[in-house]
């Protein structure tokens, strides 16, 4: 059965510039041209409108328990495709179908309450999960020995550092008994010690191999891209440069990127 599936989806934003005769207004121009005719300044001016595209005609499948890695440049639309997945925003056009629920890990502690406890901020995230109360207080001892942040529990987690909000984070979202079919998550393994990066990857293979559940995974890490993911999806420009089996992905995309940085 089909997890995931993406048809045209494209993302386009409306750039804008202000222009006078073709040129960029300056500040110079502009007030030049208050000083001859201040009406003038109105009828001559006028606003260029250019489109950028994030994202461009991108499709792809996924089967229940796959795990995709999605890898490209900065800027080529890896977390804008997460993001609209997620559905934080939507898309100019194209279709996403998503058949079960979908837990995100896109920024760290995103949705945390700087002023609120460990604790009291895993029942906020929880909430904004759709996790019921006593389904979190069963997960709630797997939640703080995975994040390892018992002596900080009670403390306000703008005193946390990036690691722990991280390890939190992450607990919370995949969490074994957490029933979100989908998991997207987005280079959550850049940070965090050795020992927690070796943890994370064992809790995303055990998700996938014994929950069946459906993972797309950006990362610039290609090793552990590797590790994880059968198949990869390589986006560059917003565009769809290639979509494969990951090792094959990976070494076209590399030697690309020699090319390009020669």
């Amino acid at each position: 059965m089909s997890s995931v599936v993406v048809s045209g989806l494209t993302k386009s934003y409306t750039l804008e510039k202000e222009s006078l005769r073709g040129r960029k207004i300056l500040l110079r121009d502009r007030l030049q041209q208050l000083l001859r005719n201040p009406i003038s300044v109105l009828s001559k001016s006028y606003t260029e409108q250019k489109l950028f595209f994030a994202l461009k005609n991108v499709s792809f499948t996924l089967e229940r328990g796959e795990t995709l890695g999605v890898i490209g440049r900065n800027g080529s639309g890896k977390s804008t495709l997460l993001k609209l997945l997620a559905g934080i925003t939507f898309p100019t056009e194209g279709v996403i179908k998503l058949h079960g629920s979908v837990a995100t890990i896109l920024e760290i502690g995103a949705g945390f309450h700087p002023d609120l406890t460990g604790r009291e901020n895993m029942y906020l995230t929880a909430a904004l999960h759709g996790i019921e109360r006593k389904t979190l207080k069963s997960i709630f001892p797997e939640i703080v020995r995975f994040s390892q942040i018992q002596p900080f529990l009670d403390i306000p987690v703008k005193y946390y550092s990036s690691g722990m909000y991280l390890r939190l984070a992450f607990a919370i979202s995949t969490a074994h008994r957490i029933q979100s079919d989908i998991l997207l998550i987005d280079e959550v393994f850049a940070i965090g010690d050795l020992s927690f990066q070796q943890k994370s990857l064992k809790r995303i293979n055990e998700l996938v191999k014994n929950d069946n559940k459906t993972v797309i995974f950006v990362s610039h890490d290609l090793t552990v891209l590797q590790k994880l993911c059968k198949r990869s999806l390589w986006l560059e420009k917003g565009e769809i440069k290639m979509l494969g089996m990951t090792k094959e992905v990976i070494e076209n995309y590399i030697k690309s990127s020699l090319r390009t940085d020669s």
